[in-house]
């Protein structure tokens, strides 16, 4: 009995630290203050709220597509439910992110709050998805640029591409100024076809008909994708 009281004592010192004899937990909170503490010395703030309030997001291509896959209606109830599962996970990355501020973000709290692992697998699915997205993107802008000049796609292309690369190498608050001037632009340009498709639709532009409610009679708030009845109408929601 005395040399188990012993061996507990002796096993329970092991574990106090210098500082008022308290008791230290080996292992993850160890490594969690470190990380804490390292990046409470190397990470600085470089944006500031007007640059993180204002995030562009992709409406503009695919948004016609939605609407003929859809319809009027369940379009716009596929942009709010997805909406509103992307303003969950935001919230969700912003309370994590402020529980623990850490580089590279949610690469980071995968590694650390799950396991190595994960933040592995999420590190480069994020780099294979970036290797998707970004070609999709640019070719996405030539499209667009096409309707206007006759320039070759690849002048275009190279142009996208090399100042892509000189935003992504430069400061964070020059990346946060140019990301903060192109969301405003979306939103004057959102604010812009919200006008301009209430005149159409009104009647407003001389020599065309007015369009009204139309297409909400036919062929309806939901359209009918690759099957027929209340199924087709809910996959193409």
């Amino acid at each position: 009995m005395a040399d188990d009281v012993q061996h507990k004592d002796g096993a329970s010192a092991s574990h106090r630290g210098v500082d008022g004899g308290q008791q230290i937990l080996p292992g993850r909170i160890e490594e969690a203050d470190f990380v804490t503490r390292n990046e409470e010395e190397d990470l600085k703030r470089g944006l500031s709220q007007r640059h993180i309030s204002l995030q562009g997001t992709g409406l503009f291509l695919g948004l016609g597509g939605s609407i003929t896959t859809a319809g009027p209606l369940g379009s716009l109830l596929g942009y709010a439910v997805i909406g509103l599962i992307v303003c969950c996970v935001q919230y969700a990355l912003g309370e994590v992110t402020a529980l623990l501020p850490v580089t590279s973000s949610f690469v980071r709290h995968a590694e650390f709050l799950i396991d190595p692992a994960a933040g592995f697998a999420v590190g480069y699915n994020l780099v294979y998805g970036n290797f998707l997205s970004i070609p999709t993107e640019i070719s996405a802008i030539c499209v667009l640029f096409q309707y206007w000049t006759d320039l070759n796609s690849s002048v275009w292309i190279i142009a996208i591409i090399v100042l892509t690369f000189a935003v992504g190498m430069s400061s964070i608050r020059v990346y946060g100024e140019v990301e903060f001037g192109f969301a405003l632009l979306k939103i004057v340009f959102i604010i812009f076809l919200i006008l301009l498709g209430l005149v159409i639709d009104l009647g407003g532009v001389p020599g065309t008909p007015r369009i009204g409610f139309r297409y909400w009679k036919s062929p309806g708030p939901f359209v009918e994708y690759i099957a027929t009845g209340s199924w087709g109408r809910f996959l193409g929601f």
